[in-house]
């Protein structure tokens, strides 16, 4: 819009000096030619004062002038290559403008007793030289419009590619690395409002800090009196024979389970918000993980009669701590036995993806709706809230841990089967 606006008043204003300086140019060229007019009829009135023999007039034809003497003659003399027009002997003195023979001529005339001399110009000829005057005098003020443009272009790109770098920096930021914008090289009329914007990621960074604390704290406070209260149950079991008093502890040993269950996620959540330490980043075999995994999981899977298996299974080594990538594929085929139907299929890939290593898990279960798809990764969220029990931090320990090593995880609909998903979580593969 910058380069628009100015480019725009600077091609108006250029316009404007072209049409101003070919008006100007013309007018000055007229006069110059009225000049010349009369200097040729003054030259030839000098050269009729020293004359002792007939005159060679002449006629420039480069300019169209055109030279004729009237010595008393009834016919005015005339040079050879001179056109065979009259302009008249009572041609008013000076300058005048004649038709002759349906063309216009610019005529200066000189009178004396001796002879009369009419040296005029026709006005094609003039205007000709003329325009071109003017255009070699406006040539140069059109030449600056897209030299002009040119220059805004650069200028404007030049000081605008810092903002550019700004917001690439911003379009990178998440919830995980909420990190301040730099502020050198920065415009002046910008820097308020990048101020502004690390004092929000400041704040909003302040604030999760003092949620992901509580949350961890609350996780460690709430173990033991579960603990305690699972070992207080299991007690109160073995003094129960009613049938419904059994039932209602029965239903009592789920609750606890389920509390100490979304618990330990809260745990894992926390840990895998926690700042990386370097040390804590190693290599990891992918093929010796997806057998552990699927290991974990199989009784579950044969109960139901679900088909768990590896489909491809690459050499690949990531960049990351072996417990952090076992959760996280751990989490997914929890995930996708959930919502799996008896008798379904899951299976396993391990491959290369865009540089990354990738861990897919594709099942055939039911799909997630395409309006909850954007938000399966938050906490506490389930696409299905009524069909399955979950604490909805399952997707979201996976998306932290990929995030933490700097990798990511996705979900979505498959589409080379009726119905299921297909969950991937990546992490950067290691150097050599």
């Amino acid at each position: 819009m910058l380069s628009l606006a100015l480019s725009t008043v600077i091609a108006i204003f250029a316009l404007l000096h072209t049409a101003w300086t070919y008006t100007l140019a013309t007018s000055e060229v007229h006069e110059l030619l009225d000049r010349r007019l009369q200097e040729v009829a003054a030259r030839v009135s000098d050269d009729m004062t020293r004359a002792i023999s007939p005159l060679s007039l002449y006629r420039d034809a480069s300019d169209g002038i055109v030279i004729q003497i009237w010595l008393g003659a009834p016919e005015p003399t005339l040079h050879p290559d001179s056109d065979r027009i009259t302009i008249g002997r009572d041609a008013p003195a000076g300058f005048s403008t004649q038709t002759i023979d349906e063309e216009r001529w610019r005529v200066y005339s000189e009178h004396r007793p001796e002879w009369t001399i009419n040296v005029a110009q026709r006005e094609a000829s003039r205007k000709r030289i003329a325009e071109d005057a003017a255009i070699a005098s406006a040539t140069p003020a059109l030449a600056m419009i897209p030299l002009a443009w040119l220059a805004i272009f650069l200028t404007v790109r030049r000081a605008l590619r810092r903002v550019g770098v700004l917001g690439e920096r911003a379009a990178r930021l998440d919830i995980g690395r909420l990190e301040p914008l730099p502020t050198d090289k920065v415009p002046r009329e910008l820097l308020p409002l990048v101020q502004s914007i690390n004092l929000m990621i400041t704040r909003l960074s302040q604030s999760l800090q003092v949620e992901k604390k509580f949350i961890a704290d609350a996780a460690h406070e709430l173990r033991s009196p579960l603990t305690s209260l699972q070992i207080q149950a299991d007690n109160l079991g073995r003094t129960l024979s009613d049938p419904d008093s059994l039932r209602e502890y029965n239903a009592l040993q789920h609750v606890i389970g389920r509390s100490t269950r979304m618990i330990s996620q809260l745990l894992r959540l926390a840990r895998a918000d926690a700042p990386l330490e370097r040390a804590s980043s190693q290599p990891v075999a992918i093929r010796d993980v997806v057998p552990d995994v699927i290991e974990m999981h199989l009784p579950r899977a044969a109960a139901h009669g679900i088909d768990l298996g590896v489909e491809q299974l690459d050499d690949l080594q990531v960049r990351a701590n072996l417990a952090d990538v076992r959760t996280a594929l751990s989490n997914l085929v929890d995930n996708a036995l959930k919502y799996t139907p008896d008798g379904g299929t899951i299976d396993l890939r391990a491959y290369r993806d865009e540089g990354l290593g990738c861990i897919e898990v594709r099942d055939t279960g039911n799909g997630v709706a395409p309006e909850a798809l954007p938000r399966v990764f938050d906490r506490f969220f389930r696409a299905d809230a009524h069909g399955t029990e979950g604490s909805g931090l399952g997707l979201a320990i996976v998306k932290a841990i990929a995030e933490r090593y700097g990798g990511d995880a996705s979900i979505g609909n498959r589409d080379d089967v009726p119905s299921g998903v297909v969950a991937r979580v990546r992490f950067p593969l290691t150097k050599g």
